[in-house]
């Protein structure tokens, strides 16, 4: 309120903001998308963020650089570092990746002889496991804010 009993409205342009940003929120799903597929790649060294547990190895076998291979599927790293995010707008995220091979990991191929080793992070029935959830919800969270903080300031 002014002194001469005149209100000045500081709230509503920032509550416009606030639900423009939120009315679209590509930044919020990205982030979330960013999460998850963070969570896929983490998988290879973490086993809390795979939805079970992978098979063993028959044995280890050499790279193609000769070296000798210490972890599961991991050969170039090209695999690990494949998972991002390939598309998102104010509705969706979507998190894959361009190695073609990814599905029979993740899947397994029993008639090439190849076990399911799941590395993005939801189980059999479509569901987030809790630890990459988790993630997910600070991520999301994080980036709500940053949008109420950019509204306000």
């Amino acid at each position: 309120m002014q002194l001469d009993g005149t209100v000045t409205d500081t709230v509503s342009p920032m509550l416009a903001k606030v639900m423009a940003g939120v009315a679209h929120p590509r930044k919020i799903l990205n982030a979330i998308g960013t999460s998850f597929a963070t969570a896929a790649q983490d998988a290879f060294d973490d086993p809390a963020m795979r939805p079970a547990p992978w098979a063993p190895k028959k044995a280890f076998k050499k790279t193609r650089g000769g070296k000798l291979k210490t972890k599961l599927l991991v050969d170039s790293g090209m695999l690990r570092r494949s998972p991002r995010v390939t598309k998102a707008d104010d509705t969706s995220v979507t998190v894959g990746t361009s190695r073609t091979y990814a599905a029979y990991h993740q899947l397994g191929a029993p008639r090439a002889g190849i076990p399911a080793r799941p590395f993005f992070p939801v189980d059999a029935a479509g569901a987030v496991i809790p630890k990459a959830a988790e993630r997910l919800r600070q991520a999301g969270e994080a980036a709500l804010q940053a949008t109420l903080d950019a509204a306000s300031g």
